[in-house]
Protein backbone atom coordinates (compact mmCIF):
# COMPACT_ATOMS: atom_id res chain seq x y z
CA UNK A 1 0.00 0.00 0.00
CA UNK A 2 2.36 2.30 0.90
CA UNK A 3 4.42 1.91 -2.51
CA UNK A 4 1.22 2.78 -4.43
CA UNK A 5 0.50 6.23 -2.26
CA UNK A 6 4.66 6.93 -2.96
CA UNK A 7 3.86 6.38 -6.32
CA UNK A 8 0.54 8.37 -6.96
CA UNK A 9 2.32 11.12 -5.02
CA UNK A 10 5.11 10.81 -7.45
CA UNK A 11 3.40 10.78 -10.44
CA UNK A 12 1.12 13.71 -10.04
CA UNK A 13 3.35 16.35 -8.90
CA UNK A 14 6.67 14.91 -10.83
CA UNK A 15 5.23 13.20 -13.58
CA UNK A 16 2.69 15.46 -14.83
CA UNK A 17 4.90 18.53 -14.13
CA UNK A 18 8.13 17.67 -15.04
CA UNK A 19 6.64 16.30 -18.63
CA UNK A 20 3.84 18.62 -18.81
CA UNK A 21 6.68 21.46 -19.66
CA UNK A 22 7.07 19.43 -23.25
CA UNK A 23 4.35 20.86 -24.56
CA UNK A 24 3.79 24.58 -22.37
CA UNK A 25 7.30 25.56 -23.02
CA UNK A 26 6.92 25.80 -26.89
CA UNK A 27 3.43 27.77 -26.31
CA UNK A 28 5.21 29.96 -24.06
CA UNK A 29 8.42 30.34 -27.15
CA UNK A 30 5.65 31.81 -29.20
CA UNK A 31 3.36 33.69 -27.17
CA UNK A 32 6.67 35.44 -25.75
CA UNK A 33 8.63 36.19 -28.23
CA UNK A 34 11.92 34.66 -26.67
CA UNK A 35 14.73 33.22 -28.33
CA UNK A 36 14.92 28.68 -27.58
CA UNK A 37 18.59 29.24 -25.81
CA UNK A 38 17.84 32.10 -23.32
CA UNK A 39 14.37 30.70 -22.61
CA UNK A 40 15.93 27.16 -22.38
CA UNK A 41 18.14 28.28 -19.44
CA UNK A 42 15.83 28.12 -16.42
CA UNK A 43 15.29 24.48 -17.34
CA UNK A 44 18.88 24.43 -16.77
CA UNK A 45 18.97 26.12 -13.65
CA UNK A 46 16.39 24.24 -12.46
CA UNK A 47 17.83 20.60 -13.64
CA UNK A 48 21.30 21.83 -11.64
CA UNK A 49 19.08 22.95 -8.60
CA UNK A 50 17.74 19.35 -8.23
CA UNK A 51 21.48 17.91 -8.67
CA UNK A 52 23.08 20.19 -5.98
CA UNK A 53 19.46 19.87 -3.71
CA UNK A 54 20.34 16.23 -3.56
CA UNK A 55 22.61 16.57 -0.17
CA UNK A 56 19.71 18.65 1.28
CA UNK A 57 17.15 16.04 0.66
CA UNK A 58 19.19 13.07 2.06
CA UNK A 59 19.52 15.44 5.26
CA UNK A 60 15.51 15.89 5.59
CA UNK A 61 14.72 12.56 4.96
CA UNK A 62 17.58 11.75 7.47
CA UNK A 63 16.24 13.98 10.02
CA UNK A 64 12.34 14.36 9.28
CA UNK A 65 11.97 11.39 6.69
CA UNK A 66 10.18 10.61 3.84
CA UNK A 67 6.93 11.69 4.55
CA UNK A 68 7.84 15.50 5.49
CA UNK A 69 10.68 15.69 3.08
CA UNK A 70 8.10 14.84 -0.17
CA UNK A 71 5.53 16.71 0.83
CA UNK A 72 7.27 19.99 1.36
CA UNK A 73 8.70 19.49 -2.16
CA UNK A 74 4.93 18.62 -3.42
CA UNK A 75 3.93 22.27 -1.79
CA UNK A 76 6.33 24.26 -3.42
CA UNK A 77 6.15 23.16 -6.62
CA UNK A 78 2.36 23.29 -6.45
CA UNK A 79 2.79 26.95 -5.21
CA UNK A 80 4.68 27.88 -8.11
CA UNK A 81 2.69 26.16 -10.42
CA UNK A 82 -0.62 28.18 -9.45
CA UNK A 83 2.07 31.42 -9.75
CA UNK A 84 2.56 30.45 -13.46
CA UNK A 85 -0.95 29.61 -14.15
CA UNK A 86 -2.09 33.18 -12.52
CA UNK A 87 0.19 35.82 -13.51
CA UNK A 88 1.42 37.09 -16.81
CA UNK A 89 4.91 36.19 -17.40
CA UNK A 90 6.25 37.90 -20.05
CA UNK A 91 10.18 38.81 -17.87
CA UNK A 92 12.80 36.28 -18.67
CA UNK A 93 13.83 36.38 -15.26
CA UNK A 94 11.02 36.20 -13.50
CA UNK A 95 10.48 32.80 -15.51
CA UNK A 96 13.41 31.84 -14.56
CA UNK A 97 13.40 32.66 -10.66
CA UNK A 98 10.25 30.54 -10.52
CA UNK A 99 10.71 27.73 -13.14
CA UNK A 100 14.30 27.62 -12.41
CA UNK A 101 14.98 28.75 -8.95
CA UNK A 102 11.67 28.11 -6.96
CA UNK A 103 10.93 25.03 -8.65
CA UNK A 104 14.18 23.48 -8.81
CA UNK A 105 13.92 23.39 -5.03
CA UNK A 106 10.61 22.07 -4.70
CA UNK A 107 11.27 19.07 -7.11
CA UNK A 108 14.95 18.56 -5.64
CA UNK A 109 13.15 17.50 -2.66
CA UNK A 110 10.05 15.20 -4.24
CA UNK A 111 11.59 13.87 -7.19
CA UNK A 112 13.12 10.41 -7.99
CA UNK A 113 16.25 10.44 -5.07
CA UNK A 114 13.69 10.62 -2.80
CA UNK A 115 11.15 8.64 -4.13
CA UNK A 116 13.87 5.75 -4.72
CA UNK A 117 15.25 5.85 -1.14
CA UNK A 118 11.72 5.18 0.23
CA UNK A 119 11.38 2.24 -2.32
CA UNK A 120 15.40 0.98 -1.52
CA UNK A 121 14.56 1.05 2.27
CA UNK A 122 10.97 -1.17 1.61
CA UNK A 123 12.24 -3.50 -0.88
CA UNK A 124 15.22 -6.12 -1.22
CA UNK A 125 14.30 -9.11 -3.22
CA UNK A 126 12.43 -7.38 -6.07
CA UNK A 127 13.69 -3.87 -5.80
CA UNK A 128 14.05 -3.12 -9.45
CA UNK A 129 10.18 -4.44 -10.07
CA UNK A 130 9.27 -1.87 -7.26
CA UNK A 131 11.05 0.85 -8.47
CA UNK A 132 9.99 0.51 -12.14
CA UNK A 133 6.20 0.71 -11.05
CA UNK A 134 6.85 4.04 -9.51
CA UNK A 135 8.56 4.94 -12.42
CA UNK A 136 6.05 3.78 -14.86
CA UNK A 137 3.08 5.15 -13.36
CA UNK A 138 5.32 8.65 -13.16
CA UNK A 139 5.77 8.24 -17.28
CA UNK A 140 2.05 7.30 -17.65
CA UNK A 141 0.96 10.44 -16.19
CA UNK A 142 3.34 12.81 -18.71
CA UNK A 143 2.13 10.86 -21.50
CA UNK A 144 -1.26 11.83 -20.17
CA UNK A 145 -0.54 15.25 -19.32
CA UNK A 146 0.96 16.30 -23.00
CA UNK A 147 -2.11 15.97 -24.93
CA UNK A 148 -4.24 17.11 -22.09
CA UNK A 149 -2.16 19.85 -21.48
CA UNK A 150 -2.05 21.17 -25.51
CA UNK A 151 -5.49 20.61 -25.26
CA UNK A 152 -6.85 22.65 -22.50
CA UNK A 153 -4.35 25.40 -23.67
CA UNK A 154 -5.87 25.27 -27.65
CA UNK A 155 -9.62 25.42 -25.53
CA UNK A 156 -8.31 28.09 -22.72
CA UNK A 157 -6.96 30.16 -25.55
CA UNK A 158 -3.24 30.23 -23.19
CA UNK A 159 -0.38 28.35 -22.43
CA UNK A 160 -1.04 29.56 -18.32
CA UNK A 161 -3.98 26.66 -18.21
CA UNK A 162 -1.29 24.00 -18.51
CA UNK A 163 0.54 25.28 -15.74
CA UNK A 164 -2.73 25.90 -13.52
CA UNK A 165 -4.34 22.38 -14.57
CA UNK A 166 -0.81 21.09 -13.23
CA UNK A 167 -1.37 22.71 -10.06
CA UNK A 168 -4.70 21.08 -9.27
CA UNK A 169 -2.94 17.99 -9.34
CA UNK A 170 -0.01 19.02 -7.33
CA UNK A 171 -3.00 19.41 -4.56
CA UNK A 172 -4.00 16.00 -5.13
CA UNK A 173 -0.01 14.70 -4.81
CA UNK A 174 -0.13 16.91 -1.69
CA UNK A 175 -2.74 14.87 0.03
CA UNK A 176 -1.47 11.38 -1.26
CA UNK A 177 2.37 12.79 0.38
CA UNK A 178 0.85 13.20 3.87
CA UNK A 179 0.05 9.40 4.04
CA UNK A 180 3.18 7.93 2.93
CA UNK A 181 4.74 5.97 5.53
CA UNK A 182 8.82 6.50 6.65
CA UNK A 183 11.53 3.36 6.72
CA UNK A 184 10.28 0.16 7.69
CA UNK A 185 11.71 0.36 10.87
CA UNK A 186 9.77 2.55 11.75
CA UNK A 187 6.92 0.24 12.34
CA UNK A 188 8.46 -2.61 13.51
CA UNK A 189 8.62 -4.05 9.82
CA UNK A 190 11.33 -5.49 7.37
CA UNK A 191 12.16 -4.94 3.33
CA UNK A 192 9.29 -6.94 1.91
CA UNK A 193 7.94 -8.35 5.19
CA UNK A 194 10.79 -10.59 5.56
CA UNK A 195 12.88 -10.85 9.18
CA UNK A 196 16.98 -11.44 7.82
CA UNK A 197 17.59 -13.37 10.78
CA UNK A 198 14.39 -15.60 9.99
CA UNK A 199 15.32 -16.07 6.44
CA UNK A 200 18.65 -17.13 7.11
CA UNK A 201 17.26 -20.55 9.19
CA UNK A 202 14.72 -21.26 6.38
CA UNK A 203 18.05 -23.73 4.33
CA UNK A 204 15.53 -25.74 2.67
CA UNK A 205 14.07 -22.67 0.61
CA UNK A 206 16.37 -20.34 0.84
CA UNK A 207 16.61 -19.76 -2.74
CA UNK A 208 12.71 -18.72 -2.98
CA UNK A 209 13.86 -16.18 -0.10
CA UNK A 210 17.04 -14.63 -1.39
CA UNK A 211 17.21 -12.20 -4.30
CA UNK A 212 19.41 -14.27 -7.25
CA UNK A 213 21.29 -11.37 -8.58
CA UNK A 214 24.20 -9.82 -6.66
CA UNK A 215 23.53 -7.79 -3.43
CA UNK A 216 26.42 -6.53 -1.34
CA UNK A 217 26.28 -7.48 2.24
CA UNK A 218 28.56 -4.76 3.80
CA UNK A 219 28.08 -1.23 3.74
CA UNK A 220 30.40 0.98 1.75
CA UNK A 221 30.97 4.32 3.38
CA UNK A 222 31.10 6.90 0.34
CA UNK A 223 35.05 7.04 0.95
CA UNK A 224 35.79 3.40 0.04
CA UNK A 225 33.30 3.34 -2.99
CA UNK A 226 34.91 6.19 -4.68
CA UNK A 227 37.87 3.93 -5.11
CA UNK A 228 35.92 1.26 -6.94
CA UNK A 229 35.47 1.80 -10.67
CA UNK A 230 32.22 -0.01 -10.56
CA UNK A 231 30.71 3.67 -9.25
CA UNK A 232 32.17 5.88 -11.74
CA UNK A 233 31.02 3.49 -14.69
CA UNK A 234 27.34 3.99 -13.03
CA UNK A 235 28.08 7.38 -13.21
CA UNK A 236 29.20 7.65 -17.13
CA UNK A 237 25.72 5.61 -17.72
CA UNK A 238 23.61 8.00 -15.37
CA UNK A 239 24.88 10.99 -17.47
CA UNK A 240 24.08 9.31 -20.46
CA UNK A 241 20.26 8.74 -19.45
CA UNK A 242 19.32 11.68 -18.08
CA UNK A 243 20.71 13.82 -20.75
CA UNK A 244 19.06 12.04 -23.72
CA UNK A 245 15.73 12.67 -22.32
CA UNK A 246 16.08 16.07 -22.31
CA UNK A 247 16.03 15.85 -25.93
CA UNK A 248 12.61 15.29 -26.39
CA UNK A 249 11.36 16.90 -23.64
CA UNK A 250 12.89 20.42 -23.81
CA UNK A 251 13.40 20.39 -27.59
CA UNK A 252 11.46 17.40 -29.22
CA UNK A 253 8.38 19.38 -30.06
CA UNK A 254 10.48 22.96 -31.43
CA UNK A 255 12.93 19.51 -33.50
CA UNK A 256 10.10 17.95 -34.88
CA UNK A 257 7.75 20.69 -35.80
CA UNK A 258 10.63 22.71 -37.58
CA UNK A 259 11.07 18.95 -39.63
CA UNK A 260 7.19 19.87 -40.94
CA UNK A 261 4.95 17.67 -38.43
CA UNK A 262 2.39 19.44 -36.98
CA UNK A 263 1.97 20.54 -33.40
CA UNK A 264 -0.55 18.06 -32.41
CA UNK A 265 1.19 15.24 -34.11
CA UNK A 266 4.57 16.49 -32.09
CA UNK A 267 2.83 16.79 -28.79
CA UNK A 268 1.29 13.12 -28.81
CA UNK A 269 4.89 12.10 -30.70
CA UNK A 270 6.56 13.32 -26.88
CA UNK A 271 3.75 11.66 -25.05
CA UNK A 272 5.19 8.35 -26.89
CA UNK A 273 8.45 8.32 -25.37
CA UNK A 274 6.62 8.12 -21.93
CA UNK A 275 4.60 5.50 -23.30
CA UNK A 276 8.29 3.89 -24.69
CA UNK A 277 9.58 4.46 -21.16
CA UNK A 278 6.06 1.42 -19.95
CA UNK A 279 9.07 -1.35 -21.05
CA UNK A 280 11.07 -0.63 -18.21
CA UNK A 281 8.52 -2.75 -16.13
CA UNK A 282 9.68 -6.18 -18.04
CA UNK A 283 13.15 -5.28 -18.30
CA UNK A 284 12.82 -4.34 -14.79
CA UNK A 285 11.40 -8.22 -13.54
CA UNK A 286 13.97 -9.28 -15.56
CA UNK A 287 16.73 -7.47 -13.77
CA UNK A 288 15.81 -8.97 -10.58
CA UNK A 289 16.91 -12.64 -11.97
CA UNK A 290 19.65 -11.23 -14.65
CA UNK A 291 22.59 -8.73 -13.56
CA UNK A 292 21.17 -5.84 -14.65
CA UNK A 293 24.02 -4.44 -16.15
CA UNK A 294 23.52 -6.58 -18.94
CA UNK A 295 20.08 -5.31 -19.33
CA UNK A 296 21.50 -1.82 -19.39
CA UNK A 297 24.11 -2.80 -22.51
CA UNK A 298 21.29 -3.91 -24.43
CA UNK A 299 19.57 -0.09 -23.61
CA UNK A 300 22.26 1.69 -24.85
CA UNK A 301 22.61 0.09 -28.22
CA UNK A 302 18.74 1.17 -28.77
CA UNK A 303 19.45 4.12 -27.26
CA UNK A 304 21.90 5.00 -30.11
CA UNK A 305 19.76 3.82 -33.05
CA UNK A 306 16.81 5.72 -31.69
CA UNK A 307 18.13 9.23 -31.41
CA UNK A 308 19.10 8.51 -35.10
CA UNK A 309 15.79 7.67 -36.39
CA UNK A 310 14.28 10.57 -33.91
CA UNK A 311 16.91 12.98 -35.22
CA UNK A 312 15.88 11.88 -39.25
CA UNK A 313 12.70 11.27 -39.30
CA UNK A 314 11.76 10.91 -42.57
CA UNK A 315 8.23 9.83 -41.55
CA UNK A 316 5.56 10.04 -38.55
CA UNK A 317 7.07 6.18 -37.71
CA UNK A 318 10.44 7.07 -37.56
CA UNK A 319 9.87 9.65 -35.23
CA UNK A 320 7.64 7.88 -32.75
CA UNK A 321 10.17 4.83 -33.28
CA UNK A 322 13.01 7.31 -32.02
CA UNK A 323 10.80 8.58 -29.65
CA UNK A 324 9.77 5.27 -27.63
CA UNK A 325 13.54 4.24 -27.96
CA UNK A 326 14.62 7.11 -26.10
CA UNK A 327 11.94 6.78 -23.72
CA UNK A 328 12.74 2.82 -22.74
CA UNK A 329 16.37 3.94 -22.62
CA UNK A 330 15.17 6.71 -19.92
CA UNK A 331 12.68 4.85 -18.20
CA UNK A 332 15.11 1.55 -17.86
CA UNK A 333 18.00 3.63 -16.80
CA UNK A 334 16.37 5.46 -14.04
CA UNK A 335 14.93 1.98 -12.69
CA UNK A 336 18.18 -0.29 -13.05
CA UNK A 337 20.71 2.50 -12.22
CA UNK A 338 19.73 2.84 -9.02
CA UNK A 339 19.07 -0.42 -8.23
CA UNK A 340 23.15 -1.83 -9.19
CA UNK A 341 23.85 1.22 -6.74
CA UNK A 342 21.37 -0.48 -4.13
CA UNK A 343 22.37 -3.78 -5.17
CA UNK A 344 26.47 -3.26 -5.16
CA UNK A 345 26.09 -0.88 -2.22
CA UNK A 346 23.33 -1.95 -0.16
CA UNK A 347 20.07 0.09 0.23
CA UNK A 348 21.70 1.88 3.67
CA UNK A 349 24.24 3.70 1.43
CA UNK A 350 22.11 4.41 -1.10
CA UNK A 351 21.17 7.68 -0.26
CA UNK A 352 24.41 9.41 0.02
CA UNK A 353 25.99 7.44 -2.86
CA UNK A 354 23.39 8.83 -5.30
CA UNK A 355 23.38 12.16 -3.55
CA UNK A 356 27.18 12.56 -4.50
CA UNK A 357 26.23 11.47 -8.06
CA UNK A 358 23.34 13.76 -8.73
CA UNK A 359 25.13 16.57 -8.88
CA UNK A 360 27.53 15.26 -11.52
CA UNK A 361 24.68 13.51 -13.42
CA UNK A 362 22.31 16.74 -13.46
CA UNK A 363 25.04 19.08 -14.16
CA UNK A 364 25.89 17.02 -17.58
CA UNK A 365 21.97 16.58 -18.43
CA UNK A 366 21.32 20.15 -17.33
CA UNK A 367 23.25 21.53 -20.61
CA UNK A 368 20.78 20.18 -22.67
CA UNK A 369 18.25 22.28 -22.81
CA UNK A 370 20.48 25.18 -22.83
CA UNK A 371 23.32 23.97 -24.88
CA UNK A 372 20.59 22.48 -27.83
CA UNK A 373 19.07 25.95 -27.86
CA UNK A 374 22.23 27.97 -28.52
CA UNK A 375 23.67 25.14 -30.78
CA UNK A 376 20.45 25.41 -32.70
CA UNK A 377 20.52 29.17 -32.38
CA UNK A 378 24.38 28.99 -33.93
CA UNK A 379 24.23 26.14 -36.41
CA UNK A 380 20.08 26.52 -37.53
CA UNK A 381 19.46 22.87 -36.81
CA UNK A 382 19.79 20.42 -33.44
CA UNK A 383 22.44 18.05 -35.91
CA UNK A 384 25.69 18.49 -33.99
CA UNK A 385 23.22 17.88 -30.62
CA UNK A 386 22.08 14.32 -31.91
CA UNK A 387 25.91 13.45 -33.22
CA UNK A 388 27.25 14.44 -29.87
CA UNK A 389 24.52 12.41 -27.80
CA UNK A 390 25.28 9.30 -30.20
CA UNK A 391 28.76 9.18 -29.18
CA UNK A 392 27.95 9.60 -25.47
CA UNK A 393 25.69 6.43 -25.75
CA UNK A 394 28.52 4.66 -27.40
CA UNK A 395 30.95 5.22 -24.68
CA UNK A 396 28.01 4.51 -22.32
CA UNK A 397 27.65 0.80 -23.95
CA UNK A 398 31.54 0.17 -23.21
CA UNK A 399 31.11 1.14 -19.46
CA UNK A 400 28.51 -1.27 -18.35
CA UNK A 401 30.17 -3.57 -20.52
CA UNK A 402 33.17 -3.11 -18.29
CA UNK A 403 31.09 -3.05 -14.97
CA UNK A 404 31.42 -5.75 -12.29
CA UNK A 405 30.37 -5.63 -8.57
CA UNK A 406 33.12 -3.87 -6.26
CA UNK A 407 34.96 -5.71 -4.06
CA UNK A 408 36.28 -3.67 -1.09
CA UNK A 409 40.06 -3.30 -0.70
CA UNK A 410 41.15 -4.46 2.69
CA UNK A 411 43.46 -1.38 4.99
Amino acid sequence: MNLVILTLAYTLMYGVAFYGYSVVFPAMIKTTGWARGDASVAHTIRALIVGFGAPLAVYLMKRFGVRYTMSTGIAICTATLFVLGTIEIKELWLWTLLWGIVMGIGISICGQLVANTSITQWFNKRRALAIAICMAASAVGGAVAQPLFTYVMKEMGSWQYGWLTSAILGVVALIFAFMIKNKPADYGQFPDGIDPEAAKKLVGSERKVLPRTYRATEEWTLTEALRSPALWLILIGYCTVSMSIYIPTAHGVLHLTDLGFTKMQAAYVISLVLIGSLFRLPLAWLADFVEPRHVMSFIFCVLTLSLLAFWKAPSLTFAIAGAMGIGLTFGTGFVLLPTIIANYFTANSFPKLNAFIMPFNVCTAAIVPAGAGYLFQYYKSYNSVFIIMMVLAAISLISTLMLKPPVKKSV
